[in-house]
């Protein structure tokens, strides 16, 4: 399958909203929410939502973000979300999207890249090993589930 990557636009909204829903559960998502986010993030800068195209319609989504700790030397990316539509899975969607983040962290300089995912997320969990990530910490979260 031929997959060409890009940045996100506004025109993608609809299908990015609909792959979350279905993907990730996020029931609330709609077009008009990715691309009121979409805008705030251009305008803040420092993230990068990318789709991937296959058959010319949106398969899956990337976004991350570039930051800063104080223990962390330079910067690190953070991958925010990843999904893909079910009728591609397992056909390389998913990694072609996290290379594409990876090469674009390390023609920045940036060595580190960290993600969160799920408990119940396993088959996403061995998706991301195989990509060489490994589990080093817990997230805790307070506040409103999303």
């Amino acid at each position: 399958m031929d997959i060409e990557i890009r940045d996100a636009t506004p025109y993608d909204a609809d299908a990015i909203a609909r792959i979350y829903r279905e993907a990730l559960g996020y029931e609330y998502m709609t077009g008009d929410i990715v691309r009121a986010k979409l805008a705030e993030m251009n305008a803040r800068g420092g993230y990068m939502t990318c789709v991937a195209l296959a058959g010319g319609a949106v398969a899956g989504v990337i976004s991350a973000q570039r930051a800063l700790a104080l223990e962390i030397a330079g910067e690190y990316v953070t991958i925010l979300g990843l999904a893909v539509d079910a009728g591609v899975r397992r056909r390389g969607v998913g990694r072609a999207l996290m290379e594409h983040v990876e090469n674009a962290a390390r023609a920045a300089g940036i060595k580190h890249i960290m993600l969160t995912s799920g408990f119940a997320r396993t088959g996403a969990h061995a998706f991301y090993e195989r990509l060489g990530y490994c589990k080093r910490s817990y997230k805790l979260v307070k506040g409103d589930k999303y």
